[in-house]
């Protein structure tokens, strides 16, 4: 079998509905905005499958398993991924498209490895999951998550979050023989005598690809000390080779329909900020995995849309962010509007929550009011100081508006 072209898989994805696939396999009923089944994986009396149509996920309460259409089939049928791009392609009666160079021999390979690795990682993010539900409430974990966070049980369900307890996945994988899976995936370090755990005393964060495929961890500190790192992300380097983070964006296998819906995407910065975002109404938010944004990030996102919206932090580092990621947003054809808060996103969503909610949600308080075209602030920044920096400045942005190519832009 030849390596399925990237163009066509986004195809497929964009014309599926996964009410309709999955309506294969479990009986759905509506219930509000979403539908809802009993579970295809447990036997179960209650119902706790859910289906939404605006987000195109599911997830499975009683199995604790979700994603999109893809991860669907996956998990049902047992199909690997190019299997379930082929079970959509015949259900919609579109030839598959596949490429059979030699750059796609090597994809064909490389998706071979990632799924001997994937299933490692998966079941390490089952046990943190287990680990976080068996905590006493008055743990810090617990009291991050549902005391400083506010999320519901639900909000844990849908977003996969867990905990890595100290000194707990080593001898898992040692006894399984997966420790040389473990230190590739950055699971775990390499110590003088042995092999550590990186993800200890962490609530963890699931990172998935555009499509759903759980790529990556992020870790929360909770010990209250500057000795750690508030924050770790997934292991950047060759041998981890599910994790790229040059084109990873947090959230978006679960915002990617809005944004297209919408024609616009709203950039945060942190984890929390796209879950609270997602949980008041903004379902097209995303979030680099980082401080950084690349260029290939951004073209991954003029696949989806022509307009960006930075909700980023109040303080000096994210408003020097907006201004510096926003110049190559325009030059890659972008709308690019900012918004400015009191507190980051995630905060906001608990001080005003009683706002927001009178308000009809985030995406309605965040109309066209409060947005301030990034060229503005652009204009701003660089046409102030003494007359030659303004010259310095003028010519600058003389140059930038020469590279857009959108002429109702320039005007």
């Amino acid at each position: 079998m030849g390596y399925i072209k990237r163009e066509f898989i986004d195809k497929i994805l964009d014309i599926a509905v996964i009410q309709d696939v999955i309506g294969d396999f479990v009986e759905l009923k509506r219930s509000g905005a979403n539908l809802k089944g009993k579970s295809p994986f447990v036997d179960e009396k209650t119902a706790s499958f859910i289906v939404s149509p605006v987000k195109q996920i599911w997830k499975d309460f009683s199995s604790g398993k979700g994603g999109n259409v893809v991860n669907f089939l996956m998990q049902v049928k047992h199909f690997t991924y190019p299997e379930a791009i082929e079970y959509l392609a015949q259900k919609y009666k579109e030839p598959v498209q596949y490429d059979n160079s030699e750059q796609a021999t090597k994809k064909v390979a490389e998706i071979s490895k990632k799924q001997e690795i994937r299933p490692v990682l998966e079941a390490t993010l089952i046990q943190y999951q287990k680990q976080f539900s068996l905590l006493d409430d008055d743990h810090p974990a617990k009291k991050e998550v549902f005391t400083k966070r506010e999320y519901s049980l639900d909000d844990v369900v849908e977003w996969g979050i867990g905990y890595a307890p100290e000194n707990f996945l080593y001898d898992l994988l040692k006894n399984s023989g997966r420790v040389t899976e473990g230190l590739a995936l950055g699971l775990l370090g390499n110590g003088q005598n042995n092999a550590y755990d990186v993800y200890t005393n962490r609530v963890v964060y699931p990172i998935h690809d555009k499509n759903g495929l759980l790529i990556g961890l992020a870790g929360r500190d909770i010990s209250d000390t500057k000795k750690y790192s508030k924050w770790i992300n997934p292991k950047v380097d060759a041998d981890n080779i599910l994790y790229d983070k040059s084109k990873v964006w947090y959230g978006l296998h679960k915002a990617r329909t809005e944004i297209r819906k919408r024609n616009e995407v709203f950039i945060v910065e942190g984890y929390n900020d796209v879950i609270a975002m997602h949980k008041y109404g903004c379902i097209n938010t995303i979030a680099p995995c980082g401080t950084a944004i690349t260029e290939q990030q951004m073209n991954e996102l003029k696949k989806l849309c022509d307009k960006v919206v930075f909700v980023m932090d109040p303080d000096n580092a994210g408003k020097r962010s907006v201004i510096k990621y926003s110049e190559t947003f325009l030059k890659l054809g972008f709308r690019v509007e900012s918004i400015t808060l009191d507190y980051d996103p995630d905060d906001f969503s608990r001080v005003y929550k009683e706002l927001i909610c009178l308000s009809g949600g985030l995406q309605e308080m965040f109309n066209h009011d409060i947005r301030i075209d990034a060229f503005k602030l652009l204009m701003e920044d660089k046409l102030q100081g003494s007359d030659i920096d303004k010259l310095k400045g003028a010519e600058y942005l003389s140059e930038l508006i020469a590279q857009i190519s959108d002429n109702a832009m320039i005007e």
